[in-house]
């Protein structure tokens, strides 16, 4: 029977193992065999464990990216503030000095140095705020603090699936640390069991061998495009050093 290839990265070897579950949960063997049936939710779970920690690094990562945007936000309004309140316009630059002074009093430049956690709180005290104020004669100041305000929903929102995701967890591995036992649990246990139980029972077992080596060997054909490109990598820094 076909193994599912080591050089399958995480993304694909997760997506071949949850088709893995999904094909033995849906065969009549599944929930007669209670082998096989305890094995597969071992590898189920697993399944759903990678998935919420490759959520996590997504999460963590669009996290680090609303950050940056808040952070730019912050500093081009303290920029454009400053600029309208030098002008010679008296209307304008009265506008914007109320809106410089808003914004010093929440810290200015230095709330995007802030612990996460504090910059946000300050960032909704400070839009609240400055939002409130004419900015009728200040063209592109309502645009940037629309900027602001929308990168700082999204964050919030992230942060919020983030700590969802956090409390449902089981496990605090990374995706690439299970990627070996479970990989090892498929490998080394549920598929030899289903090739030796088709090979003395057929029907079932043979009908959903016959099924897994098809889908193992479709997944396997992307297996030596990875392998083959961290070989090149290889090689080549090989060459330069």
């Amino acid at each position: 029977m076909i193994k599912v290839s080591t050089h399958l990265d995480i993304q694909r070897l997760y997506t071949v193992c949850d088709n893995v579950c999904t094909m033995i949960k849906g065969s009549p063997v599944y929930e007669k065999d209670e082998y096989l049936k305890a094995d597969t939710d071992t590898m189920c779970n697993s399944v759903k464990q990678i998935s919420d920690a490759m959520k996590k690094t997504r999460i963590s990562s669009r996290l680090e990216e609303l950050d940056s945007a808040r952070d730019l936000y912050i500093r081009n309004l303290g920029d454009i503030y400053t600029g309208y309140a030098a002008l010679p316009f008296e209307d304008m630059a009265q506008a914007a000095r109320k809106k410089l002074d808003v914004y010093i009093k929440h810290g200015g430049k230095a709330i995007s140095r802030l612990p996460n956690a504090k910059e946000t709180a300050i960032i909704d005290s400070f839009l609240t705020e400055v939002t409130a104020l004419n900015s009728e004669l200040l063209k592109g100041v309502p645009e940037t603090e629309q900027l602001l305000a929308d990168a700082q929903s999204a964050y919030k929102a992230e942060v919020l699936s983030y700590n969802e995701l956090l409390s449902d967890a089981k496990t605090e591995k990374s995706a690439y640390e299970m990627k070996k036992p479970m990989l090892s649990l498929l490998n080394e246990q549920i598929l030899p069991y289903v090739q030796a139980m088709a090979g003395t029972r057929k029907g079932d077992y043979d009908a959903l061998m016959r099924k897994l080596d098809t889908l193992i060997a479709n997944a396997n054909t992307l297996a030596p495009k990875t392998a083959a490109k961290k070989a090149d990598s290889g090689a080549e820094q090989s060459a330069q050093a």
